[in-house]
């Protein structure tokens, strides 16, 4: 099981993420990144209701290079779960990393004992170490993610929200065309009970594929 106390001396960033002209730096939810892809990785962690919370540049990992000389790495990120800490936990805490594919192939020499070190530590500490790349992170989930993030902690509307919650429990599996038709009679009333309905998604109230783009088609349904 993971050393609780280890992890929670992991809050804040081992090193500096300072801009550069090889990459897109930036911040996210006051985290900095040092790549798109990096930052997308850290959108879909944020964003997951499981996680309890995230931390870019976690930890310095030591390793001996191919010349057995000292060299040290920091993994992108760490995700710590909200059952991490729980005993059997299928989730135990995880460092990541976000590489391009053809990154990763083309300099697979250079990464491999870095990665190797990185899942040695991982394993020491009762934690896991996971590669992503753009397969994994790019897709209509992410999409998904993007769109809904700044509903999740806005203000919705209260009666819309009520219509909406006993419209799907009375109807079922129903669509956002077909809420709106049922509980929005003017252009005034489909704008805030839309943005209402979008707040309910992304808060999980409502649920939907995730894995399948999210638009006015898609099939909405509440589980009871």
């Amino acid at each position: 099981m993971a050393n609780r106390k280890f992890i929670d001396q992991q809050r804040k960033p081992v090193r500096e993420i300072k801009p550069n002209t090889r990459s897109v730096t930036g911040t996210h939810n006051g985290q900095q990144f040092e790549s798109t892809l990096e930052r997308d990785l850290l959108t879909l962690m944020n964003w997951r209701h499981d996680v309890e919370r995230c931390q870019v540049q976690p930890t310095t990992i030591p390793y001996d290079g191919p010349d057995d000389k000292p060299r040290s790495y920091t993994p992108d990120l760490l995700v710590v779960f909200k059952d991490s800490f729980k005993k059997s936990s299928p989730q135990p805490p995880m460092y990541c990393e976000a590489k391009f594919r053809e990154d990763l192939i083309e300099n697979w020499s250079e990464y491999k004992p870095k990665f190797k070190a990185a899942i040695r530590f991982a394993k020491r500490h009762g934690c896991r170490f996971k590669i992503f790349t753009e397969q994994e992170i790019r897709t209509p989930y992410l999409d998904n993610v993007k769109f809904l993030f700044r509903y999740r902690t806005s203000e919705c509307h209260a009666e819309y929200r009520d219509a909406i919650r006993q419209l799907l429990q009375t109807k079922g599996r129903t669509s956002p065309i077909e809420i709106m038709r049922n509980v929005a009679l003017t252009r005034e009333d489909r704008g805030k009970a839309l943005w209402t309905l979008w707040c309910m998604v992304a808060r999980n109230e409502i649920q939907f594929d995730e894995d399948e783009p999210l638009t006015q088609e898609s099939e909405l349904w509440i589980e009871i």
